[in-house]
Parts: C-alpha cells; sequence; structure tokens
C-alpha cells in the first residue's frame, strides 16, 4: 500500500522568523532537519489525510509497531512501516515509506528510508538526507486508538462552554476548587474572542464567593486580555487584574480538591488571597516544543480564617487552621519554561517534561501578622519579610516505554529558595499526603509548621499556623505501570459516535502500578527545624483514571497501610 500523498505547502511569510533562527542554529552547528524541521513545525493534520492513515495503519501489508520501535544497524527492513504512539530509530535501512504517529523518527548516521515519510505530532531527528523520498509533517490534530487490534479516529471532543456568540460567549461554571475559605467559587462573565489565526482573547469574569465570611469581599474578579502572533512560533501578550482566593501548592487536581473538601471533610490546600494585577509576555515553539512566558505582578496578600462551608460528613467538625502570610505589597518578576515532549498529555507513555518556575521580588518588604502564643496572651511585632527574595522550582519528569502495554515514569521535584534565605509562608514547600508521598499523614515534612498554632488578632477564628512548610524541598519517584491487554471502554465505536454523541465514554481499561519514592525539607531559619527523610512504597489498581492506592511508609510516618482514591495519574 503507498503512503497517504500529502500536499507540499510553501514557506510561509509567517515563518520567515523561523526560518532565521533556523540559519542561525545552522551557523551555531547544528544539522539541517533538526535546525530546521523542529523550528517550522508542521501543518495542520486534515481530516482526509488522517482517515487515509488509519487505513495504511491497518493494512494487513504495513509492518506495524505499536509504541517504540528501533531497526538496528546493518539490518534491512523491506516493506512499510507504521508507528502508532511511540518513537522509531532508524539505524537500518527501511526499504518502504514511514508513518510515526504520536512519536519522533530519528535516522542515524548510517541509517536510510527509501520511500516517503509522514510524521505526526513528533519531530525528525538527523539528517533529512538520509530520506529518499518526500517528508510530510503535520501537528497531531486528532486522537489514534486501537480497538481488537485495528487503529481508529477519535476526533477531539468540542468542551466549549457557556452560550455563544460567534466565538464570544457568556460563562457560568465553578471556579478553582471547593474549599474551607470560600467555599464553592462561581465565575461568570464574558469570553470575547475575535475571529482570526491569533485571536484577541478578552475575559471580565466575576467570581461569587458562597462561604463569604472568610473572605474581604463576597465577589472577586479575573479580568485579562491576551493577543498572540506569528504562525507556528507564537508570540503574545498579556495583561490582567484580579481578586481571587489561590492555593499555596498545588498538591492535587482541582477536581480531587473539591470532592475531597466537600465529600470527606478534607482539604489537601491551604489558601491566601491576593489582590493586583500583571502584564507579560511569552514565546512558544511547539515542535520543540518549548512554552517561555514573563510576567510582573504587582499583588497584595492577605491571609485567610478558616470559613464553614457545608460538607457531606463531619460536617461539624472543625477544619484544620490556616497558616499565616506575608501581608502586604509583593512586587515580582514570575519567568516560567516548559519542555514538553510527551506522547499524551493526560495519559503519557513516552517523552520528557521539564517545568521550571522563577519568582524574583523587586518590590517592598511584607510582613507577617503579629501573632501570639494563647488565645489571650500579648502579641508580638509584625514579622517583616525580604520582598526581595528568590525561589524557583524545577521539576523533570520522563516517560519511558518497556513495551506495547508498560511504561516506566521518573520525577525529580526540587524546589525553594535559590539564595538560601527563608521564604515568605506563600512561597514555602511542604512534603506528605497523598499529593506527594502518600505513605506518610498529610503535611507530614513541613519543618515544624504545623506543631503548634498561633493566635491572630481578628475576629473569626483567630487560630492559626505561625508559617505553611520549608524553604527547600526535594522530591524523587518511580513508577512501574502495565496495562491489561483488555478493552473496557463503554460506549460506541469510532464508526458510530455521531448516533451516539449524547452517551458518554467511559474508560475502565484494568491496568496496575507500584511505585516508591522519597524526599526531604530543609529550613533556611535555625529557629525552625529541618525535616527527616522520608520515603514509601505502593501498589495501585486503575480501571481508566479511576485509581486505588495503598501506599506504605518505609521511612518516617505511621507505619501503616494508607488506602487513598485518584481521579489523574500521581505524575
Amino acid at each position: 500500500m503507498s503512503l497517504p500523498r500529502a500536499p507540499i505547502h510553501p514557506l510561509r511569510p509567517a515563518r520567515l522568523t523561523a526560518t532565521l533562527l533556523a540559519v542561525l542554529l545552522l551557523v551555531a552547528g547544528a544539522t539541517p532537519a533538526s535546525a530546521f524541521q523542529d523550528l517550522l513545525g508542521g501543518e495542520p493534520l486534515p481530516r482526509e489525510i488522517a482517515e487515509d492513515l488509519v487505513g495504511f495503519l491497518n493494512d494487513p501489508t504495513v509492518i506495524r509497531f505499536d509504541g517504540r520501535a528501533s531497526v538496528p544497524d546493518g539490518a534491512t527492513l523491506t516493506g512499510d512501516v507504521g508507528v502508532l504512539d511511540g518513537s522509531l530509530t532508524v539505524a537500518g535501512r527501511v526499504e518502504g515509506g514511514v508513518v510515526v504517529v504520536g512519536g519522533d523518527l530519528e535516522v542515524g548516521p548510517s541509517g536510510a528510508i527509501t520511500g516517503d515519510v509522514i510524521l505526526v505530532g513528533g519531530r525528525l531527528r538527523g539528517d533529512m538526507a538520509r530520506i529518499q523520498g518526500g517528508f510530510f509533517r503535520y501537528d497531531e490534530t486528532f486522537t489514534f486508538v486501537v480497538r481488537d487490534g485495528r487503529v481508529g479516529l477519535r476526533e477531539p471532543p468540542d468542551r466549549r462552554e457557556g452560550l455563544y456568540l460567534g466565538r464570544s460567549r457568556l460563562t457560568v461554571r465553578a471556579g478553582t476548587n471547593y474549599n474551607r475559605s470560600e467555599g464553592l467559587p462561581i465565575v461568570f462573565g464574558p469570553v470575547i474572542e475575535s475571529r482570526s489565526s491569533n485571536p484577541v482573547r478578552v475575559e471580565a469574569l466575576a467570581i461569587y464567593r458562597t462561604e463569604s465570611e472568610s473572605t474581604r469581599d463576597r465577589l472577586g474578579y479575573g479580568i485579562s486580555a491576551e493577543q498572540r502572533f506569528g504562525s507556528p512560533i507564537t508570540f503574545s501578550v498579556r495583561g490582567g487584574a484580579y481578586s481571587d482566593v489561590v492555593p499555596v501548592e498545588y498538591l492535587l487536581s482541582d477536581l480531587e480538591s473539591s470532592l475531597a473538601a466537600f465529600l470527606l471533610h478534607r482539604d489537601y490546600r491551604d489558601y491566601y488571597e491576593r489582590r493586583g494585577w500583571n502584564v507579560g509576555v511569552g514565546v512558544g515553539v511547539p515542535s520543540v516544543p518549548i512554552d517561555f512566558s514573563l510576567d510582573y505582578r504587582n499583588e497584595r496578600h492577605f491571609s485567610l480564617p478558616v470559613g464553614s462551608p457545608w460538607t457531606l460528613v463531619r460536617n461539624d467538625e472543625a477544619w484544620r487552621p490556616m497558616p499565616v502570610v506575608a501581608e502586604g505589597m509583593h512586587e515580582f518578576l514570575d519567568a516560567r519554561l516548559v519542555f514538553d515532549t510527551r506522547n499524551d498529555e493526560d495519559r503519557p507513555t513516552d517523552g520528557w517534561l521539564v517545568s521550571a518556575t522563577g519568582l524574583f521580588g523587586i518590590g517592598s518588604d511584607p510582613a507577617v501578622p503579629a501573632v501570639s502564643v494563647t488565645a489571650d496572651g500579648p502579641a508580638g511585632s509584625p514579622t517583616v519579610t525580604d520582598g526581595g527574595f528568590a525561589t524557583g522550582m524545577l521539576d523533570v519528569r520522563r516517560y519511558a516505554r518497556v513495551d506495547p502495554w508498560s511504561h516506566l515514569s521518573f520525577r525529580a521535584y526540587l524546589a525553594g529558595s535559590l539564595d538560601n534565605q527563608s521564604l515568605p509562608p506563600q512561597y514555602q514547600h511542604a512534603l506528605g499526603g497523598e499529593g506527594t508521598l502518600p505513605g506518610l499523614s498529610l503535611f507530614e515534612l513541613d519543618c515544624g509548621a504545623r506543631a503548634a498554632t498561633v493566635f491572630v488578632d481578628r475576629e473569626l477564628d483567630p487560630e492559626a499556623f505561625p508559617y505553611y512548610g520549608c524553604d527547600r524541598v526535594a522530591l524523587f519517584q518511580i513508577e512501574y505501570r502495565k496495562t491489561f491487554a483488555w478493552d473496557l471502554e463503554l460506549g460506541p465505536d469510532d464508526d458510530e459516535w455521531d448516533e451516539w454523541s449524547w452517551y458518554p465514554r467511559i474508560d475502565l481499561s484494568p491496568a496496575f502500578s507500584v511505585f516508591v519514592e522519597g524526599g526531604q525539607g530543609w529550613s533556611s531559619d535555625t529557629a525552625r527545624p529541618d525535616t527527616s527523610r522520608g520515603a514509601d512504597a505502593g501498589v495501585g489498581l486503575h480501571l481508566g483514571d479511576l485509581s486505588f492506592y495503598w501506599a506504605y511508609p518505609l521511612e518516617g510516618g505511621n507505619e501503616r497501610v494508607n488506602f487513598f482514591v485518584r481521579l489523574s495519574r500521581r505524575f
């Protein structure tokens, strides 16, 4: 079977910037393929080409691999080759065409491909001169799925919400998450988006807080505007103003945190309130793929007392106190860099994810409110913190396929002070609990932050913790996951989807996992202790995205098994 014939697109004027950057890389010594192809990116994948690729991958005469594959040096593979959901390394010779969907193609110095090459959602590594046929590259805009050994095509779902007028709409939705400070935040307002390849997007949203006594106002807001330029390399400028409640750390997903608070009276996050504005710029190179952003933020922060939102169980029990934060003006630069080569954003089995952030204080010095050790004791003086702090985070994840049904995941997470100075509480970190080390108790490694409470001069809920956690933490995780070769998705087949569009597709495909991990925290303040090392191990049973875990502490903890349920991957 011949490969689907793809149209050759001329170089667009919008790609002039990418071409110039490619020339610079060539001068620096990069190969033509890595310099030019990585920067220019691919064309959007047309529907008709996607359907042709499905037919190609299902052709019994095609040599198909589900997952990572390679042709060793000195070996010759005769016939067309298709690779789905993995990368292909060609160190030998392929006498035919090649299609790679959801992975990279690497052609070694001794490799050769005699036919055409189609690359979907990946990158070419190596010298394009080793490909004797044509080369076509597309961005992955459809999901290719395998059922009973056959490849199918699933269009991405339409996740737009609200009442639409063209690309503009009025939206009403739940906010960040149900929590013990503001209850359920309800977000509503217009979202305006122009019709162009680089649209202007403006949001003007109000935030209604169902639990308002613990916040300064019942209504918050989020106003933002963004304009993008260029394709496929995109540049953006943005700005906004906001008054909202935000978590100190995102230990679990918004949905999981909300359900835990509402159903189980267990809030996994701590919060503070902020008001301010920001301006920023960004650049994205999706085919490398790198996204970088830099924002200036001017904010005023406030500590939050605990409210009394309704919960399904234990509604009469008291909530965990909130830590105080450094209040007052915060001015800082917020830099973020993401490098993402994962083959799937939600269920990765191959690739890298590297996230790095840096916050650099440049403004006045905020202060932690005056506290006392007893409810009626004298309060001390406010503790002024260094507004010129510098903190960062590095999250490195590697997903490596072992075989078509199993993969290994590695994660190294380092976060904290970059100059070994004490951080304001809202920039500190803690380990322990289902979001980090599930064999240990929640916030068990917090540098003594929750060893005792203090009292703040306020009428509502004066009890609080003196700070949040450690000035630096390190966490390392390894997980092996194996999927059984059983397809237990509930819903219509792909060719029947239009007739069953009302029916939700439920994935109950079983899998299991084993994991081991460890971490530690350090304090830059001699008055606060470092943590001991913590480690745990466990197993998981998965039915699609529904996961049941059992974790046991190896170092630290209470020497008991912790059972918990997750609705998303641990990392």
